[in-house]
C-alpha cells in the first residue's frame, strides 16, 4: 500500500473493517462499545498521542514507564537510555530555557556555556 496508489474506495473498505474490529463484538447484535472515536485513534504519531497517554507534563527523555503500559509504550521508553547518552536538552516552548544554567556542550569536563553577551543575559 506504501507504493501503489490505492483507489479511495478501496481505503474506505478497509478502514471500515478496521472499525468494526474494533468497536463490534458478537454479543453487541451491532452496536459495538465506541472506546474513542476514531480520529483520535488513527492519529498519526506526529500529533503527540504517546505523550499525551504516557507523558502529558514532561519531555520524552525524563518520561517514566508508568502504571501497565502498553507493549508498544515499553518498547519506546527502553530506549530512553540510549538517547540519553547521545542528547543533551530538549527546548521545547522555551519557556523553561535557561541556556546559562544547563549543559549544552558534549564536553564531559565542562557542557556549559561560558561565554556571555546581552543576548544571554537572564
Amino acid at each position: 500500500m506504501s507504493v501503489f496508489l490505492i483507489p479511495l474506495g478501496i481505503c474506505q473498505d478497509i478502514e471500515k473493517i478496521m472499525a468494526n474490529f474494533w468497536w463490534k463484538t458478537k454479543s453487541s447484535n451491532g452496536q459495538g462499545i465506541i472506546w474513542m472515536s476514531w480520529d483520535r485513534m488513527a492519529a498519526p504519531k506526529e500529533s503527540g498521542v504517546y505523550k499525551a497517554k504516557y507523558y502529558p507534563r514532561t519531555d520524552f527523555l525524563n518520561a517514566e514507564l508508568g502504571n501497565n503500559p502498553s507493549f508498544f509504550w515499553r518498547s519506546i521508553w527502553s530506549a530512553q537510555n540510549l538517547v540519553h547518552l547521545g542528547a543533551r536538552i530538549t527546548i521545547g516552548t522555551r519557556l523553561s530555557t535557561h541556556i546559562l544554567k544547563q549543559p549544552w556542550l558534549p564536553d564531559p569536563v565542562n557542557p556549559y556555556v561560558s561565554t556571555t553577551g546581552p543576548g544571554l543575559n537572564e
